[in-house]
């Protein structure tokens, strides 16, 4: 089958792989993204998923007739379990690869209880998302894989060069510490991983400030900046053309707008845990409802958290 090749608009993801410009590939399922970026004659994944997306990768590599020692580098953009936890099964299928991510993500993935928790995040979300047959050998508690011995470490502001052609590695401050975003000046393509908000329906919906709400605002606004011609978000949709900018600012508006109201709740009386209790109830439906109920909830005690803070500054 050809992959589509989207010009401008929304880019619905329901049937992959699809084209999104002359070297970039949106792979993976319509939940959880994975990129593929081809040079002349290596290429390199954006994102890993989990464990049990990764035959699936592996299928829509063959079927655009990238041949697995052509991928030289996987890039692990962050430290969740959405983003971390296939690496092990893409990496054994990719003999020539070197795993990619930064020391921040190292050092949190190299903790043993963090790869315990993602186990059972993972299987959670496969059950969701894949076919049964998807999450055999991923018990819950059972021993996760470990990292790939062949690994090489970038921070934010390095940069990969394939076959001349360069990828950024952005920061994605407020998120995480130490995630990556992807820039292709080359392409004009943004890879923003969880840099640009949580799409769902095809806006920006669920808030993904974990770590600083201030830090995720000016990040917005840097790639904003960058004016992208294509747009590839962690999940769901993607987005080209006037697109790109157009959800770069509803995600900014959107993330303000959670705030205001955080913030609201707290002049008026309201009890943190209960304004928690109410960003959970509006937002854990239709594709968030992927995750683990007490994985979100504890996620919006942490935006009720970093509201608080930007209020102290």
């Amino acid at each position: 089958m050809n992959p589509r090749f989207f010009n401008r608009g929304r880019i619905s993801c329901q049937q992959l792989p699809i084209q999104l410009s002359q070297r970039v590939w949106r792979l993976g399922t319509y939940h959880l993204a994975v990129y593929l970026v081809r040079g002349d004659a290596e290429s390199l994944l954006f994102e890993v998923g989990i464990s049990s997306t990764a035959p699936l990768v592996l299928a829509q590599l063959d079927e655009l007739g990238v041949s697995k020692e052509e991928i030289r580098y996987v890039v692990l953009t962050h430290a969740h379990a959405d983003h971390a936890a296939g690496q092990a099964r893409l990496m054994a299928a990719l003999p020539r690869a070197e795993l990619v991510m930064s020391r921040a993500s190292l050092r949190h993935l190299s903790k043993p209880e963090t790869a315990l928790r993602f186990r059972d995040e993972e299987v959670f979300t496969s059950s969701v998302i894949m076919d049964p047959t998807s999450i055999k050998g991923l018990p819950r508690g059972s021993a996760p894989e470990a990292l790939s011995e062949s690994m090489l470490i970038k921070d934010p502001g390095a940069s990969i060069v394939l076959d001349g052609m360069e990828l950024n590695l952005l920061g994605a401050e407020g998120h995480v510490p130490g995630g990556l975003v992807g820039w292709l000046p080359a392409e004009g393509v943004l890879l923003a991983s969880d840099s640009a908000g949580f799409c769902s329906l095809g806006q920006p919906a669920f808030p993904l400030n974990f770590v600083s709400y201030t830090d995720y605002q000016s990040n917005l606004v840097k790639q904003k900046s960058l004016n992208p011609e294509t747009l590839g978000l962690g999940h769901q949709d993607c987005f080209a053309g006037p697109a790109a900018s157009q959800y770069l600012e509803r995600a900014i508006e959107q993330q303000a707008k959670e705030h205001q109201g955080i913030m609201a709740g707290i002049k008026a009386g309201r009890d943190k845990e209960a304004l928690a209790q109410d960003i959970y109830e509006r937002y854990y439906h239709d594709e968030l409802a992927i995750y683990p109920p007490d994985t979100i909830m504890n996620c919006c005690r942490l935006l009720v958290r970093r509201s608080l803070e930007h209020e102290e500054d």
